[in-house]
């Protein structure tokens, strides 16, 4: 709360949580109001005008409001059709009454704006399917509302907006037209290689943009449209189980930074083998040059430790993301050419 920093919200998967002694104690709110909007939260707003109005996104409703401080509630989402397991919700301080909400799920994101303090919102139709992979890759079909949806207003320009998804898109004119960040249509190729997968979006003071995403930190400049990566030497690539290390090589798999290789035992630089989620990998150890890599959820092997030869040794049954799982675990036996791979079934072969 702006005007009472002892007054605190906390937006959870078990529901939106208050504290009013500075966070020695929190509790949900005990009107009967706030039962029919309880939920998952994913994100709570507060008027910097009138701090006693506050917003949260998440649950069935998927927006709700309060005009008391967060002690009673009404769904506010007449105009919003659709229902997610994400809900972002973002207020424009310039202009207060202006809202937008993204809400994400299996299907393509739905973003909508409110310019009357989300007593009614209108579908902005014109807005590309940034969570979607055949807008952000320039193929595939898959939708992940449900994993990465995140939005952003200019505190000082209403009509300028950020929504990330797995791409990072943005409007200057309130919604009317829209263009990617990362400079074409689609991720692959473009001119500021942001890296996908969109969770945290932040305005300076000079109006340069904090971007949070799969790949780390990173600077937009809306002038320039310039990118900056500023992971620095933040140390966030989130390693897989699996971390494989023989003779002073090591080979790894990450979470959405593919699977990588490093010739010393000590600090030195990684090189990259392949992109997407990584997986356990695996260096034989009776031949070390024979090497298994996952990315995607599919498995590779090398004879010549990913020198010039490159396989796909994935079982036929478990393509790009049939497992439900992330990463599928997989395992050499050391005396023979033999690896194990587990998915909804255990596969093995014998001639890797």
């Amino acid at each position: 709360d702006p005007v009472n920093s002892a007054h605190m919200f906390a937006a959870t998967d078990g529901g939106l949580f208050v504290t009013t002694n500075g966070g020695s104690s929190w509790a949900k709110p005990t009107s009967p109001s706030y039962a029919s909007v309880d939920g998952n939260i994913n994100t709570v707003v507060i008027n910097p005008s009138t701090p006693s109005t506050v917003y949260i996104g998440g649950a069935e409703a998927p927006v709700a409001k309060s005009t008391d401080g967060g002690l009673s509630w009404a769904p506010a989402n007449t105009g919003i059709g659709v229902s997610g397991s994400i809900i972002a919700v973002a207020l424009a301080p310039s202009s207060p009454t202006t809202m937008y909400v993204s809400v994400g799920s299996g299907g393509p994101v739905g973003l909508f704006k409110s310019t009357d303090g989300a007593a009614h919102w209108s579908a902005v139709t014109a807005a590309p399917d940034y969570t979607g992979q055949g807008y952000s890759y320039g193929s595939g079909s898959g939708e992940q509302g449900w994993y990465d949806n995140t939005l952003a207003i200019d505190p000082t320009n209403a009509n300028h907006v950020l929504a990330g998804g797995i791409a990072l898109v943005e409007t200057t004119d309130g919604g009317s037209t829209w263009s990617n960040v990362n400079g074409q249509t689609f991720f692959g190729g473009g001119t500021n290689k942001l890296h996908p997968d969109h969770h945290g979006l932040a305005f300076r003071a000079d109006g340069k943009v904090w971007v949070g995403n799969d790949g780390g930190v990173f600077l937009y400049d809306p002038v320039s449209h310039a990118v900056t990566n500023s992971n620095g030497n933040l140390n966030i690539t989130q390693f897989y189980y699996g971390f494989n290390e023989l003779g002073g090589q090591s080979l790894a798999g990450s979470q959405d930074n593919g699977s990588a290789t490093s010739g010393s035992s000590s600090v030195a630089a990684w090189t990259g083998l392949w992109s997407g989620d990584g997986g356990p990998s695996a260096i034989t150890p009776n031949n070390p040059q024979t090497q298994f890599i996952q990315a995607d959820q599919n498995l590779y092997r090398t004879t010549d430790a990913f020198t010039s030869n490159f396989a796909n040794i994935t079982p036929p049954a478990l393509g790009l993301f049939t497992p439900p799982m992330a990463v599928a675990p997989n395992t050499g036996d050391p005396a023979n050419p033999t690896v194990f791979y587990g998915g909804p079934d255990l596969y093995r072969t014998t001639n890797p």
